[in-house]
């Protein structure tokens, strides 16, 4: 989404026009490896895939790979929390969007306790999905969007991005896969799933309301640290929550609703440890084995 203007001393004039005129004309660029580049200009521009009109969202209805190779603003748009950066609509069933490093940035600051967002919510998220496909998206920052940072239907992977100051739920999946991911300061759900989902190897902290909520599925190896709610939630279908770390949370450490999930090698700590569920040993509250 940026408009290119490159000195180039060795390439053609026609390989210069090629280029200029694919931005002109909303043509996708491709990289070399046949990825879908977007930034700023390209998404104020519009045409990165059919039916993308200037402006936000970009959206991509082609399934296929993107890259992003600038931070993606929303900032400067009419009633910004509304917007949203990326959507993904019928039509692209797999599609993988990679940050590459790069923001995409909307004008929520969330802050205190409990928590508070300005402007306040709206309707906009850092990238969602409604089409019902699987999209992966990895390697970089959402940070500031008037609803979700990240919304995706089922069968989703979120990997190595961090979600931050979001007025609502930082990542919210259908079912499918969240590791290594940062969740911190949101208006309410750090890291939160409506199915079956693995949770794993992740940081939230100081979120509005349960630091991870999944419906079922296995939490393990994250770290829950001063969430407004319970670290840890497992809800209603049996899973698993393992070798997390939850303390200083407002709720429980660890609450599991369904009879059938169990806890194993949990480190718990504060005023309310652990709710629910098969204690499957190798857990401490607040420092000694859980009974």
């Amino acid at each position: 989404m940026m408009r290119y203007s490159f000195f180039f001393p060795s390439v053609s004039k026609v390989a210069i026009a090629v280029l200029v005129m694919s931005v002109i004309m909303g043509v996708p660029l491709f990289a070399a490896d046949g990825v879908i580049e977007i930034n700023q200009a390209r998404a104020l521009a519009g045409g990165v895939t059919p039916g993308d009109t200037p402006g936000f969202p970009v959206t991509i209805s082609v399934s296929g790979s993107y890259r992003l190779t600038s931070n993606l603003d929303v900032t400067g748009q009419p009633t910004p929390q509304n917007v949203t950066a990326i959507a993904v609509v019928a039509g692209a069933t797999n599609v993988t969007i990679d940050l590459n490093g790069f923001a995409i940035i909307g004008p929520e600051s969330c802050s205190g306790t409990p928590i508070s967002c300005t402007p306040g919510p709206g309707g906009g998220d850092g990238i969602n999905n409604m089409a019902l496909g699987s999209v992966t998206v990895r390697n970089g920052i959402v940070r500031g969007m008037g609803r979700a940072g990240i919304a995706l239907s089922g069968g989703s992977l979120v990997e190595k991005v961090h979600v931050i100051t979001n007025a609502t739920d930082g990542i919210y999946i259908n079912t499918g896969i969240v590791r290594e991911c940062v969740a911190a300061s949101n208006g309410a759900f750090g890291i939160i799933t409506d199915g079956t989902a693995m949770v794993t190897q992740n940081v939230t902290q100081a979120n509005g309301t349960d630091g991870i909520q999944v419906a079922g599925g296995t939490v393990s190896g994250n770290t829950a640290m001063g969430n407004g709610g319970n670290g840890l939630t497992l809800n209603v279908n049996p899973g698993l929550a393992s070798f997390n770390n939850s303390n200083g949370n407002s709720g429980w450490a660890v609450l599991i609703v369904s009879a059938n999930s169990g806890y194993l090698g949990n480190v718990m700590a504060g005023a309310k440890t652990v709710s629910g569920g098969t204690n499957q040993g190798q857990n401490l509250c607040n420092g000694a084995l859980c009974p």
